[in-house]
């Protein structure tokens, strides 16, 4: 396995995508706890702790209203509405770094080490993301900038679309399992009955 170089990591930007409208959920899921932090706070973290810049992508400047001030910017969608993807290629534009860390808010189980996997995992592609259940998890991926600049030119329509445009090394569950990365890094929270499951397995 290769050996990773945490100045790689460093010399990244990693965009924590926050700004849907949490419909299935009835509330903000940015402001769901667990653990007593926010699930936004965990996210935050993880960013903070392998990225050299964090930028927290918004769709509207009503989402700003609750967020405390921290270590980070905020990018607002330029077409709000319209899926992660264009929030992806909104806080692109406005990234200082060439590579992209994406992390989604509703995720607040990550592992950091999934993200030093994915950079490792890079090499010349566009674009490194995991496989996991037998679906690519393209809000969990490391991206190159320009390439997604290059590909948000064209407007895709969802982030799926996105990879088909790109030059992707897919990183199969085997080797993110093999690397010692928890896979609760992928527990995505949409409904309340989500959240509820999530609670009573942190309470075991």
């Amino acid at each position: 396995m290769k050996m990773h170089n945490r100045d790689t990591a460093l010399g990244c930007t990693a965009i924590v995508i926050a700004g849907g409208q949490s419909r299935r959920m009835g509330r903000d899921k940015r402001f769901l706890s667990l653990g007593g932090e926010s699930f936004l706070e965990r996210v935050l973290k993880v960013a903070s702790s392998v990225a050299g810049e964090v930028i927290l992508s918004l769709a509207h400047e009503s989402q700003v209203s609750g967020v405390e001030p921290g270590s980070f910017r905020i990018v607002l969608d330029e077409r709000p509405g319209m899926g992660p993807v264009h929030g992806l290629i909104s806080a692109a534009r406005e990234a200082s770094f060439p590579l992209l860390a994406v992390m989604p808010v509703d995720s607040p189980l990550l592992d950091p080490g999934l993200y030093r996997l994915l950079l490792d995992e890079l090499g010349d592609h566009e674009a490194a993301v995991p496989v996991v259940g037998g679906f690519a998890e393209p809000l969990h991926g490391v991206y190159r900038r320009e390439a997604v600049l290059r590909a948000g030119a064209e407007k895709p329509g969802s982030m799926n679309h996105l990879l088909k445009m790109l030059n992707v090394n897919f990183v199969p569950e085997e080797k993110i399992r093999s690397a010692g990365v928890s896979m609760l890094s992928f527990v995505n929270v949409n409904t309340p009955e989500d959240y509820e499951r999530l609670r009573e397995r942190e309470c075991r």
